[in-house]
């Protein structure tokens, strides 16, 4: 009898398996993507049968529960009823997701660690009130981790700048989006059985949630909520409406813990997730990542773009920079670009997603010693008059701000080449120490607040890494965004590890000049400068921490100073933020003078 003929390969449809029920599944055939798509489709349809199950039951606890704050005179919250604008896109080639396409889903399964029995829904805390508390801390429960992922060159369109090979890429090829080059994914098979997609969403899906809106996104916006609670924050009804986004789009939700995970991971060391092993921290991520792209590829190939689409891709790039995967961050830039371009701007996505689009520009461009390649076309500019008048009255009962190191600075020349960034700085530090003392919430200042912060860091950044200056100028100008890190964030590792990459720049530029001789008349200026490079240094690396702490030691003894009082009082005719940066200033201290400087 002759050999039965191979059978083809079945057509690569979407609607194969509609009619046959999990049963089929546990068939295996000689055809592993058979297999593979035939798993998935049971899975996919288990997760929608128990998603409608759960519609009937949730809607009202969704709309009471996700619904803004009750609205008061002091506490005005955002309207989040304007829908995002959407259009149809046709992204080039065969689209920006080409490069996954042969990527198993299998291959970034977890090790399931969790136990047999658990329940058949998501842990109804995802549907809960995300800030009914805060967390001043850490999550306090389970398991470590730590580990992964590295940019390449990016062409310059309109809505963006690019003067020069992105973050410190070497000659790298161009990935295009119509998938001419396939970057590697460091991705490994696990050898133990996978765990279910569902599982994975019930037992991890409510810590990273619980974590990035309680801990990560309070630093982010540290601004805020120093003066409120996330609830009341400006930015409150933006992230209801991204959570329940979330809730109800596979693709948002996969973006949304993709970026989560990362954020964990990058800010605690570990995955703080119950039950994840020190090797899951790679997977964990990777997983979420893979799950997003297979979801907006289907998302996108209908033809729809909105502003929540391109955030999810926003989020997986943010997730790469992160992990310092270079490589594979372009491919996701590039199409945010796009897509941004075909929403029609920067200007159209509303506030929350914008900030968060300029804080990850700026922590990439210091992370990678680069110029930002967001274009600054939403900086308020300085003060008004009106502005002006609200902190006269603190100008004239503290005085003015700074005044010791602008003489200094203006006298030698030796600052920043744009001569109003100084004039700036001390407008930004006179309105955040305002907008503290007075006792309401006053969003629209805000709001100047945290874009003129980024505005002033971003031109900085841009002067820096694109204009050619001496080594005392540029020392200055890489203290200064030392400065403006530190004092934009409550938590050091959120901002001084983006900015732990110009440690070692300051090192450098002032080894490179004659400590005696160059910094003999601005004795108090080098001493700002040990004391944030060190502050930063403290945070990722103890050599040069320890590098910047004999030399502030030293230059403190020069200028007669030997405690902390001594120190902040000579600080606060410099740039000094004690409500943001004192506890630094008290650590550093200790490690300069031990308990003898208290």
């Amino acid at each position: 009898m002759p050999p039965k003929g191979r059978q083809p390969s079945s057509p690569d449809s979407p609607f194969l398996f509609v009619n046959e029920d999990a049963s089929t599944v546990n068939r295996t055939t000689k055809d592993a993507q058979v297999d593979r798509t035939k798993q998935s489709h049971v899975q996919r349809q288990n997760f929608m049968r128990k998603r409608r199950l759960r519609e009937g039951q949730d809607t009202q606890r969704l709309s009471s529960n996700l619904s803004p704050p009750a609205t008061s005179p002091a506490t005005p919250i955002v309207s989040q009823d304007a829908p995002p604008s959407s259009t149809s896109v046709f992204l080039q080639g065969h689209g920006y997701f080409d490069h996954m396409e042969n990527f198993s889903v299998s291959e970034a399964m977890l090790s399931s660690t969790s136990p047999q029995s658990q329940p058949d829904v998501l842990d109804p805390r995802l549907f809960g009130d995300l800030f009914g508390s805060q967390a001043s801390s850490p999550m306090s429960s389970v398991a470590p981790l730590r580990g992964f992922d590295a940019l390449q060159i990016h062409q310059a369109t309109p809505s963006f700048e690019s003067l020069r090979l992105p973050y410190g890429a070497s000659s790298p090829a161009l990935i295009s989006m119509s998938g001419a080059t396939t970057p590697m994914l460091a991705t490994q098979i696990m050898s133990s059985p996978p765990a279910t997609d569902q599982r994975i969403l019930e037992q991890w899906a409510p810590h990273l949630i619980r974590h990035y809106n309680t801990v990560v996104l309070p630093e982010k916006f540290w601004l805020d909520t120093r003066k409120v609670t996330m609830g009341r924050m400006r930015h409150a009804g933006y992230i209801h409406a991204d959570m329940q986004t979330c809730m109800a789009e596979s693709a948002h939700l996969y973006a949304y813990l993709a970026s989560a995970a990362t954020h964990m991971i990058v800010r605690e060391g570990r995955l703080l997730l119950p039950g994840a092993s020190d090797n899951d921290a790679r997977h964990v991520s990777t997983f979420f990542k893979t799950k997003a792209i297979r979801a907006l590829r289907a998302r996108l190939g209908t033809g729809y773009l909105d502003h929540r689409l391109a955030m999810d891709v926003h989020r997986l790039y943010s997730s790469t920079i992160l992990f310092e995967n270079v490589e594979a961050a372009e491919p996701h830039f590039h199409a945010l670009i796009s897509m941004i371009e075909q929403l029609g701007g920067t200007e159209t996505f509303d506030d929350y997603q914008l900030e968060t689009l300029i804080h990850v520009d700026l922590e990439a461009a210091m992370r990678y010693c680069a110029v930002p390649r967001l274009a600054v076309d939403w900086d308020p500019g300085p003060l008004s008059e009106e502005q002006m008048h609200m902190i006269e009255g603190r100008r004239n009962r503290h005085g003015n701000t700074a005044s010791g190191f602008e003489e200094i600075c203006r006298s030698e020349n030796i600052y920043l080449s744009e001569s109003d960034t100084f004039a700036d700085l001390v407008q930004l530090v006179d309105m955040s120490n305002y907008l503290m003392e007075v006792h309401d919430y006053e969003r629209r200042q805000q709001k100047w607040l945290n874009r003129r912060y980024s505005a002033i860091l971003n031109r900085i950044l841009s002067s820096l890494f694109f204009q050619e200056t001496d080594d005392t100028s540029c020392a200055l100008k890489i203290a200064t965004v030392i400065w403006l890190a530190t004092s934009s964030s409550f938590h050091l590792k959120t901002r001084g590890t983006w900015a732990s990459t110009l440690v070692p720049m300051v090192r450098q530029r002032l080894e490179a000049t004659n400590l005696d001789r160059s910094w003999r008349p601005h004795t108090e200026v080098l001493l700002w400068i040990a004391t944030f490079a060190g502050i930063c240094a403290c945070a990722c690396d103890a050599h040069d921490a320890q590098w910047f702490t004999n030399l502030a030691k030293e230059t403190a003894t020069s200028a007669g100073i030997n405690n902390l009082a001594a120190l902040e009082d000579l600080f606060s005719r410099f740039l000094y933020d004690p409500l943001s940066q004192r506890s630094y200033m008290v650590n550093f201290s200790r490690r300069m003078w031990g308990s003898q400087g208290f």
